[in-house]
């Protein structure tokens, strides 16, 4: 069964200095200004009630007067101040740009009436450097789509900006619909998402069970363990390093403290691109091979509470809490279970979300040995800690090992795939595996 879904593209951008002046000026400036604008407008909208409940409009109605109602208000402010000395800078906003602050404006509240999120806040220049742009314009009079955003081998054309070099690692399928130009830190992106069609793949695998742990990201059931990404490590070893220095440096105009900030956010962003690298190729084979995969429905948010208690009450242990918070979070157990869960829906496999004996079903806190090691006090059956409680998620979420015939050692093949790609596995068996990794602790 094929599926249309939106994927997403992200290439590094290297605009020239005078581009990078444009973006900055005459573009994410008025884009930040106009949404904090509409977000002051939104306020005031909704103290007005009496006015939307007097005209008895269901909620999606509501909804669509108040974008038409602002769209049209920040319109004619616009209109004004670009005849204003003052707001010169307005002058050559690309005005496509507001429909798509008014939706990230509107996602905002929804994320925030479902408990998703916070309430929307102001945007500032530190966070927010962003513009979207529909990649695909109206029609001509011949019939056919102007190409607003067109992308070519090294460059790609974007109105009022010209040509601007990219670079293409690799090719986007499908249909284009938003190019979404960004600055993070120093670094320029542009990101097209584009509409694609997504054929159900013929999975080697039935079911798998998958346990997301800290000495290991994940192991499943089949007894295969994903590796420590240890450049992660690394990454953090100099993070750490960096942060000592920038504590020593108490002048805040100082040149080099701000060099040494700016390392930081750089290092920081490395890390993120190197921990998602990671996770995608994990998430990718484990949904291209099997057709059903049950994981654990984490609460990271709990686990990584903050243990130093309040004036009365002081918490314990708080080094070793913070310590272990902070390797949680590295691992980014949410981020691999939300990419399992999009991914299932491209490539035709289904995703459930759910100290027991997996032989027995005997129950005691004696069963763990310690952090790697599984043995039952009941039936003494012996097994790897997070491979065990793969299985265990696997059993939970109503699959049974021996009706699926799921093998109990790991397969020869394991680095074969159900695709036509030849892609060396990132799980391996775990014999394979550093034997100082099961004996390192959390991390």
């Amino acid at each position: 069964m094929a599926l249309e879904k939106l994927k997403t593209y992200k290439y590094r951008l290297y605009p020239t200095e005078e581009q990078k002046e444009i973006l900055e000026r005459e573009w994410f400036a008025p884009i930040r200004f106009l949404y904090n604008l509409a977000l002051e407008h939104r306020s005031q909208l909704r103290s007005q009630d009496y006015d939307f409940h007097s005209r008895q409009l269901s909620n999606e109605q509501l909804r669509e007067f108040s974008n038409y109602s602002q769209a049209g208000a920040i319109r004619s402010v616009l209109k004004e101040l670009k005849g204003d000395p003052d707001y010169e800078w307005l002058r050559k906003f690309p005005s496509q740009c507001i429909d798509s602050l008014l939706n990230d404006l509107n996602e905002a509240f929804k994320k925030f009436f479902k408990k998703q999120g916070g309430r929307p806040t102001r945007r500032t220049f530190l966070k927010n450097n962003s513009a979207k742009l529909k990649t695909i314009g109206k029609k001509k009079p011949d019939g056919s789509n102007y190409i607003n955003v067109l992308y070519r081998k090294d460059t790609v054309r974007i109105p009022k900006l010209g040509l601007v070099k990219y670079k293409k690692h690799k090719k986007f399928y499908g249909k284009p619909t938003v190019s979404t130009i960004m600055r993070e830190g120093n670094e320029y992106y542009i990101c097209v998402t584009t509409r694609q069609t997504f054929k159900a793949v013929e999975h080697c695998g039935t079911a798998i069970g998958v346990d997301l742990g800290l000495a290991f990201p994940s192991a499943t059931s089949d007894g295969e363990i994903l590796p420590k990404n240890t450049m992660l490590d690394t990454i953090d070893s100099r993070y750490r390093k960096l942060q000592k220095k920038f504590s020593r440096q108490e002048n805040k105009q100082s040149i080099r403290r701000k060099r040494t900030k700016a390392q930081l956010a750089d290092l920081k962003r490395k890390q993120t691109r190197c921990r998602k690298a990671y996770i995608h190729k994990a998430t990718t084979e484990l949904t291209k091979r099997y057709s059903y995969i049950a994981i654990e429905d984490l609460k990271v948010q709990n686990m990584t509470k903050s243990a130093k208690g309040d004036a009365e009450e002081h918490g314990k242990n708080v080094k070793a809490k913070s310590g272990l918070n902070r390797v949680v979070l590295n691992v980014a157990p949410y981020e691999m279970r939300s990419q399992l869960v999009y991914k299932a829906g491209w490539y035709g496999s289904h995703i459930e979300d759910v100290h027991t004996c997996p032989e027995c079903g005997a129950i005691d806190k004696k069963n763990r040995k310690s952090q790697s090691v599984f043995e039952c006090v009941e039936c003494g059956h012996t097994n790897n800690a997070d491979i065990n409680a793969a299985r265990n998620i696997l059993i939970k979420s109503g699959m049974s090992e021996t009706a699926l015939g799921l093998r109990k050692t790991p397969s020869k093949n394991h680095q074969v795939l159900a695709t036509s790609e030849s892609i060396v596995s990132c799980f391996q068996p775990l014999s394979d595996c550093n034997s100082n990794a099961l004996s390192s602790g959390y991390g």
